[in-house]
C-alpha cells in the first residue's frame, strides 16, 4: 500500500518536470533511486526516465 501512494506521488511530480528522478524518488520516500526505479518500473510498466518523456 506504501509503494502504491508514493508511486502515485512521483507520477504527479514527473508530470511537473521540475524535479530531477533522483529528487522525486528522496521526496516520496525511498533512500535510493535503484529502489524508487524498481518499484515504479514494477506499477508502472515503465521506466521513470520512460514515464517522464511519455506525452499526454
Amino acid at each position: 500500500m506504501i509503494h502504491k501512494l508514493r508511486i502515485e506521488e512521483a507520477v504527479r511530480l514527473l508530470h511537473d518536470h521540475h524535479y530531477k528522478n533522483s529528487e522525486i524518488a528522496e521526496r516520496v520516500g525511498y533512500n535510493s533511486y535503484g529502489q524508487f526505479a524498481k518499484q515504479f518500473e514494477r506499477r508502472m510498466g515503465m521506466s521513470p526516465n520512460q514515464y517522464k518523456n511519455v506525452k499526454f
